[in-house]
């Protein structure tokens, strides 16, 4: 039987995951992942390892292209995100048992920001989790399902896995695993070439910048707590192999410092701790633009070329002016972000003389382009010679 404060967690979750969900306009990993899990939908079996066209894993592209079957496909993606999420939340729930941590959870920025769009980390969290959950309870061949299931998720997150197992070590756990990751593993060739521009052998010096900017990342989304989790071995591990380096590379672990704060930190602290998580998460269910988030997550999702702002309006220009081909910059937010606003538009087409640029519009005037439209930073260009 459920129990009336579970209800209540239930209710408080979905609230704070839906209200506004889609205030953020389109992010531009969002907009490849609509694009790829059309092409998968539309032919399964042409398209079925689309992902490694980008070097990625397959799981999570075949999971959020279901969002294609819905009339607003990025609110579905999202909403997709939401429901993972729940799931983590209840698999949380299972193992703390705990109001606090509960609360915790909730109220985390951190979680609350990722949960509300459509990224692989909370997908990946929610294997995790529940992976955790299963070898805790020492059923091995459930938890390594779900490792398996986060690996072709993600491949890095064996910097969580590998401690998981050493902690929790049975031969099942990792043959069920292996048994998972192996049959894809040689189309994840081209995903290790992919991450190996993203994580690899890097410099003392770097390794020191990367501890410095998980260490400040965890403090502005999670305050004291999530300094503890610069002690982490994921954290750490991640730390020291990441070219580049962003704070969803270690979503996954914030369940974990949650699990650990609730059972070993004073519930009235706890309460203490609760104060500024709240205030941020408030911050970014009303009012995201004016949230005070990390720089680096400023910079990606409401001030910078990845930011999606200005896309859709741009699509409605265009359609609007019955232009159905434009030369575009290879970026995912120009050439994907478009298309899902105004499928019929050909934004491969680089011998049309309509551009748009929202990265590199220093190009414009290298190529002495002329103006015709701007919103945000998006501008929509033609060329001399197009204007005759």
């Amino acid at each position: 039987m459920i129990k009336k404060v579970d209800i209540f967690l239930i209710v408080s979750y979905l609230l704070t995951r839906l209200i506004n969900i889609t205030q953020l306009p389109i992010f531009n990993d969002e907009a490849f992942f609509l694009y790829a899990g059309r092409q998968i939908l539309n032919n399964p079996v042409k398209n079925l390892f689309f992902n490694f066209s980008d070097g990625k894993e397959p799981l999570f592209f075949w999971v959020y292209s279901l969002a294609n079957l819905f009339p607003d496909q990025l609110l579905a993606l999202r909403l997709l995100s939401v429901f993972f999420g729940l799931l983590t939340f209840i698999y949380f729930r299972k193992i703390t048992k705990n109001i606090y941590a509960s609360l915790l959870f909730l109220a985390s920025p951190f979680l609350l920001f990722y949960q509300r769009i459509g990224m692989q980390e909370t997908l990946l969290t929610f294997f995790l989790v529940a992976a955790t959950y299963y070898a805790l309870k020492n059923k091995y061949v459930t938890a390594g399902t779900f490792s398996g299931l986060a690996l072709i998720t993600k491949t890095t997150t064996l910097v969580y896995l590998l401690p998981l197992f050493i902690v929790k070590f049975n031969p099942r756990t990792v043959l069920v695993t292996l048994s998972i990751y192996l049959p894809f593993f040689f189309g994840f060739q081209n995903v290790v070439g992919h991450n190996s521009a993203y994580a690899g052998f890097i410099t003392p010096q770097q390794m020191i910048i990367n501890i410095k900017s998980a260490a400040r990342w965890l403090w502005e989304y999670q305050g004291p707590l999530g300094l503890l989790g610069i002690l982490t071995p994921p954290v750490i591990l991640e730390s020291l192999i990441a070219k580049i380096f962003f704070p969803r590379y270690f979503l996954f672990i914030i369940p974990v410092l949650l699990i650990i704060a609730a059972k070993f930190i004073n519930r009235y602290v706890l309460l203490l701790l609760l104060i500024p998580n709240i205030i941020l998460s408030f911050q970014i269910i009303t009012d995201v633009k004016s949230a005070n988030l990390p720089y680096i997550e400023k910079w990606q999702y409401l001030e910078a070329w990845p930011a999606g702002y200005g896309i859709k309006e741009t699509a409605s220009y265009l359609k609007l002016q019955n232009i159905k081909s434009v030369t575009t910059e290879d970026i995912m937010i120009t050439k994907y972000g478009l298309l899902y606003y105004y499928p019929e538009l050909n934004t491969s087409n680089t011998g049309s003389d309509i551009y748009v640029y929202k990265k590199s519009k220093e190009l414009a005037d290298e190529l002495g382009l002329i103006k015709l439209y701007n919103t945000y930073d998006v501008s929509v260009y033609r060329s001399y010679s197009g204007s005759q």
